[in-house]
């Protein structure tokens, strides 16, 4: 069941962030605008028999990532920081928002068909949101105390465990946050037309 925090007088704010929670959207642009770049100067082989799948491949991985994080959404919407979540895919894995982004980001470098780019983007986005997750950690443990070491010890930081899915009947929307939500997944989909246009262009040339 879900654990509701009290008692110990602190606040997710109070606990404080380490350097890359604090600095994670900054250092995300530094990795991504290189990575970027070097996608655009790459020319794609259309003659390759694997073009098309890892092209489509990576379309269907957006397309997951952008759904994914919609319904992880769902379950943490006004609950962060106040209670513990752990139904619906915090059931099955600590960090849903992080795997499906990942998903996403490995799935725009099969998209743009550079499974060089997608190899490296595996340990340079594990390596960075490493310490991410070690810090809400440290942070999450000094809200909820003992109810997440239990947690932990329960459910997998980032690989989903399926047999360990359960999820309420029902969970309490407010808009402003899923519009949050929705236009934060769109980015996924407005992807999938990026990288149709720039094969185009890449084409073109």
């Amino acid at each position: 069941k879900p654990v509701y925090f009290g008692g110990s007088g602190k606040t997710g704010g109070e606990v404080l962030k380490n350097f890359f929670e604090r600095h994670r959207r900054l250092i995300s642009w530094l990795v991504t605008v290189p990575m970027l770049v070097i996608l655009f100067r790459t020319p794609i082989n259309e003659g390759s028999p694997w073009s098309p799948v890892m092209e489509y491949g990576g379309f269907a991985m957006l397309i997951v990532a952008a759904v994914g994080r919609i319904w992880t959404s769902l379950f943490i919407c006004n609950r962060k920081d106040t209670e513990l979540v752990t139904d619906g895919p915090f059931s099955v894995c600590r960090n849903p928002l992080y795997l499906f982004s990942f998903i996403g980001a490995v799935g725009l470098m099969l998209a743009a068909e550079n499974p060089w780019l997608a190899a490296l983007m595996i340990p340079v986005f594990w390596g960075y949101y490493h310490y991410v997750i070690k810090g809400e950690e440290r942070r999450l443990a000094g809200i909820f105390g003992p109810a997440y070491e239990t947690y932990r010890k329960e459910t997998p930081r980032l690989f989903p465990k399926l047999s360990n899915y359960r999820s309420r009947d029902s969970v309490q929307v407010t808009l402003p946050v899923m519009n949050r939500a929705i236009l934060d997944a769109s980015v996924f989909l407005v992807l999938i037309l990026l990288v149709e246009l720039l094969e185009q262009f890449k084409l073109g040339i």
